[in-house]
This record gives C-alpha cells, sequence and structure tokens, in this order.
C-alpha cells in the first residue's frame, strides 16, 4: 500500500539532487532557451535551458505526487493544482505573482532537456553511467482550466490544474529506488546557496558513528571546480567559496537542528598524507541520526525561490 501524501513532504530523484547545476538568484520572466553544460562530481550534466531553485521545489512537488499514486510507469500522469503546490512551496495559498513563478517552473520543467551521468541503483557492479541522453523532465502538460476559471471552479478546486507526465528516464530511476526525500518547511526556511547544500546533503549517503547517535558523510567531497558547479557556486577565489560555504552552513544548521557540524575540513598536515592526492580541502558534515526537525521557518525574504 503507497503512503498517504503529505504536504509537507517532497521527493527528488537522487541523481538530480546530488548533481544537477541549479541557479541560486531565480531567472529571469521568461527566460529564454540558455543552455548549460557543466562537469559536476560524477561527470557531466548538460541542460537545454538553465533550471532554478523553484524548479528543484515544483519537480520535487511533481514526484511526490506521481511516487504516492497509483503511478507505476511513464504513461501515467500525475495531477495538482497551482494552490497545492504553492501551499507546499510556500506555505501559504499563492499570491498572483507566486502564481506566475509556478506556472513559469512548469514550463520549464516541460521545455528542459537533461544529458547525465549518475548512479543507477539497477545496475550495481556499474555505478556510474549516462542516465539521460536529451531526456525530458515532464514529457507532457496539459492546463485543465484557462486563466478565468468560474466561480465554481475556485471554490471547489481554488485555481488553475495541472496535468503532467513524468519522463521515462526519470520514471526508471525512481523505480529502481533513487529517491530523496525532502522536507518543504524546512526548504522554506532556505534559500540561496543554503538551499542547494541542505539538497545535496541530504542525497548524499551518510554512515553511522560507533555511538549509533551520529552519523557522518561517508565520503567528503572535495572542494573544486566540480563540487561548485554541482552547487551552482562561482568564486575568483577558493577563500571565498569556503567563506560561502560556512555562511550557508549556519543558515543550515539555524533551521535544521539535526545538523552538527557542516564546515570546509584543510587537508591534513604533510606528514599524516598518504599521497598528493590528500592536499585538498573537503566539504564535511555530521547530524544527528534521527529525522527532520525544524525550527519555525522565518519570513520568506524574496518570492522567486
Amino acid at each position: 500500500m503507497r503512503p498517504r501524501y503529505d504536504r509537507d513532504s517532497g521527493s527528488i530523484e537522487t541523481n538530480f539532487a546530488r548533481l544537477a547545476p541549479l541557479e541560486l538568484n531565480g531567472l529571469p520572466e521568461d527566460a529564454g532557451p540558455d543552455a548549460l553544460t557543466a562537469r559536476t562530481l560524477l561527470g557531466s550534466f548538460s541542460m537545454s535551458r538553465r533550471l532554478g531553485l523553484i524548479d528543484l521545489k515544483t519537480l520535487a512537488f511533481a514526484i511526490e505526487s506521481w511516487r504516492v499514486s497509483s503511478c507505476d510507469t511513464a504513461s501515467d500522469p500525475i495531477s495538482f493544482t497551482l494552490y497545492k503546490l504553492g501551499q507546499a512551496i510556500y506555505g501559504h495559498p499563492p499570491s498572483g505573482e507566486e502564481r506566475r513563478l509556478l506556472k513559469e517552473s512548469i514550463s520549464r520543467l516541460f521545455k528542459v532537456e537533461i544529458s547525465a551521468y549518475g548512479a543507477d541503483s539497477r545496475r550495481a557492479g556499474q555505478p556510474v553511467r549516462m542516465i539521460a541522453r536529451d531526456g525530458r523532465v515532464f514529457t507532457q502538460q496539459e492546463t485543465l482550466w484557462d486563466d478565468t476559471p468560474t466561480d465554481e471552479e475556485v471554490a471547489a478546486r481554488r485555481g488553475d490544474s495541472y496535468r503532467v507526465w513524468l519522463g521515462p528516464w526519470l520514471v526508471e530511476q525512481l523505480r529502481s529506488g533513487n529517491v530523496t526525500y525532502l522536507h518543504f518547511p524546512t526548504m522554506r526556511g532556505l534559500a540561496g546557496l543554503a538551499l542547494r547544500l541542505w539538497v545535496f546533503l541530504q542525497a548524499e549517503p551518510f554512515v553511522l558513528t560507533d555511538s549509533g547517535a551520529t552519523e557522518c558523510i561517508a565520503a567528503a567531497p572535495e572542494l573544486g571546480d566540480e563540487l561548485y558547479a554541482t552547487l551552482g557556486m562561482n568564486f575568483a577565489r577558493p577563500t571565498d567559496a569556503r567563506k560561502a560555504l560556512r555562511h550557508a552552513a549556519q543558515r543550515i544548521q539555524a533551521v535544521d537542528t539535526r545538523y552538527d557540524e557542516i564546515c570546509p575540513v584543510p587537508p591534513p598536515p604533510k606528514a599524516e598524507r598518504d599521497s598528493d592526492e590528500d592536499n585538498v580541502w573537503r566539504l564535511y558534515a555530521a547530524r544527528d541520526a534521527r529525522p527532520v526537525q525544524t525550527v519555525d521557518a522565518p519570513v520568506q525574504e524574496a518570492l522567486a525561490i
């Protein structure tokens, strides 16, 4: 039996959460097809048009709706209203401006094509391969109502209703278990790099420490161009990038109280290194081995993300 839909819950394909380069500061109105190719942690990741953090949230809502419904294949559509989507993302009925942003997000997810390398749980012996080649995120979309629904429609369902179909590559990954669970109230308390870093950490494997009460990141990633591309960071100096990560970490720890530590860690002293390859900074994280707990999310500072 599938779980009942929880409006606080979202889910995202794990490779997308770990690897997708996203714009941290929103996208311009009616953004055109501005392609992006980057080398991220498991290989190249390209998109036919850029996506932002609001698109990640919209996709997390759609995937969670697919996951908890009776859908099993890419032929099964999911239906939702802008009202419910806005409630999940913003925590309140969406305003007119927020509805516009949500409509643009749905449109971008329908138009974008993705090519990416990633992990496929169906092929344990070959953990990294091409998982999507010009793959669509939404293969179809339908607006069930126009922009002027009747009073009865508004009273019954509170706004425009959409039907979308997930892309076959995305469905294959979800069916094989590549799912990362997200928490919309936590995401509402984060923005920019802090939000992107939190989603990245949600998708990373963690291992329990000897005490069993704490878990730490299994493989602390190197602070370098591939991680910076993944997180949407663009700094001229490594010291500026590390400073930005520390500020983002502080915000995450204020909102998600599970995290005991998130920090850039310098290389060990030369005498303790096994090889020259150990002479790198890495991103370390440790958290309580318990479900997400959050403080009350503050008032949002901006609509776009």
